[in-house]
């Protein structure tokens, strides 16, 4: 009976020394600030976000719903300078930021990223658990704690109290897309938190001002062309081309043009594969200060706009009477991210504070003209709509395979 007690108990006992141990073992790092935010479940794939980023903000906690809170700038300060320890915030000045991945920062001497590291816990999860994290460059704006930090000798400032609680509570505007093309504006954290709950493949924002945050929903969207306008814009083709071309290219199939960066051993390249044996398809290296994977899929992302861009320019130029009708292809949801939903709102800084910033600047922009052209001239073009999608990456699709062993050539060229 005694032994049949003491078994019992030293079950029991290594029951609940194995639940805690797995409890110790579960902590999330938070991004708040880098070249992109989120919450990751292992310290290398967070610092392969955050090494090298002037003013990284970060921190390790055992809450996913605190991790997420803090990549929100929700509830906690983004002004501390605890970045000795992975338990505390490392921080400088500069603005907030949260994104998805390929972030950095200064605060640790670490060694080179793994290829591709993507948070863990990301709005695309939302099915799985209470809380979200901040997906693809959101930029919250989280105030730091109104707790007088008082030195010796300084006397207690409540008119400074008062104004940090009125700023605290000045309005802000969340904008929330989901993946079916559905959208909403929230006007405070508890509300946008429950619109974005178990949702997959939702990203949101948050704004100073509901202009700011109508842009985002609308994702730059244009009105749709009048009649006349449309009219206007055939009318216009048929001065230069024939009925027969217009047919033609009307009823060109849709082409996706897939895109992808490579980062090994130290050497970034990037593939861009319209088709096999296609003339266009690009196997090129990255030359650049700083390189890993995000700074590849930046280069991909902007060449391959930049090949529809030129046949775009030599279309307007009638160079060529028949213009492919394109869609752009990644496995990269941070390229996606980036141009459908937080960098065409970005000023110059925010640029300047990334890696490849001026490459993805370009791109930016690139990728607005295309989607324009392909808008003003829907009418020419069987209102085909430009855009970019996600494909799962290595799951046997021909040409993000294509892509991927481009990428993989032009890295071994540099």
């Amino acid at each position: 009976m005694t032994m049949s007690l003491t078994r019992s108990l030293f079950i029991d006992l290594s029951s609940v020394i194995t639940t805690v141990e797995m409890a110790k073992k579960q902590v999330y790092y938070a991004v708040q600030r880098g070249q992109s935010s989120g919450v990751y479940s292992s310290w290398d794939d967070a610092k392969a976000q955050v090494n090298g980023y002037k003013g990284a903000v970060y921190k390790k906690f055992s809450s996913l719903a605190d991790a997420q809170s803090f990549v929100n700038g929700s509830g906690y300060g983004n002004n501390s300078s605890n970045s000795g320890s992975r338990s505390n915030v490392g921080s400088s000045s500069g603005y907030n930021q949260s994104y998805i991945s390929g972030g950095h920062n200064t605060s640790y001497n670490v060694s080179k990223p793994t290829a591709k590291p993507k948070p863990t816990y990301s709005e695309s999860q939302f099915n799985s658990f209470a809380a979200p994290s901040s997906k693809v460059d959101n930029q919250y704006s989280g105030s730091s704690s109104n707790v007088s930090r008082r030195g010796p000798g300084q006397s207690f400032n409540k008119s400074t109290t008062t104004a940090a609680k009125s700023k605290a509570k000045a309005p802000a505007y969340y904008g929330v897309n989901y993946s079916n093309g559905e959208s909403k504006i929230c006007n405070s954290w508890p509300e946008c938190l429950s619109a974005v709950k178990h949702q997959r493949g939702v990203t949101y924002k948050k704004f100073d001002t509901l202009e700011q945050a109508k842009l985002f929903t609308s994702k730059g969207a244009a009105p749709a062309l009048s009649s006349s306008e449309r009219d206007a814009v055939e009318e216009q083709y048929l001065k230069d081309r024939s009925i027969t071309q217009l047919q033609e290219q009307r009823s060109a199939p849709v082409q996706r043009v897939y895109m992808d960066g490579s980062y090994m051993n130290n050497k970034a390249g990037y593939g861009i594969y319209f088709g096999a044996d296609d003339p266009r398809n690009v196997a090129e290296p990255v030359h650049a200060k700083e390189i890993d994977s995000y700074v590849a899929e930046v280069y991909a992302t902007r060449g391959a706009l930049k090949l529809i861009h030129d046949e775009m320019t030599k279309f307007n130029n009638k160079d060529i009477d028949i213009m492919g009708k394109y869609t752009l292809a990644t496995d990269s949801e941070t390229a996606i991210g980036l141009l459908d939903n937080y960098a065409s709102t970005w000023k110059d800084s925010e640029f300047d504070n990334r890696k490849a910033g001026g490459v993805l600047k370009e791109a930016v922009k690139l990728y607005k003209e295309v989607k324009d052209f392909y808008h003003k001239n829907s009418v020419i073009f069987d209102d085909h709509e430009f855009k970019i999608e996600w494909v799962k990456g290595h799951d046997g699709i021909e040409g993000n395979e294509g892509a991927d062993r481009l990428a993989k050539l032009g890295s071994m060229k540099s």
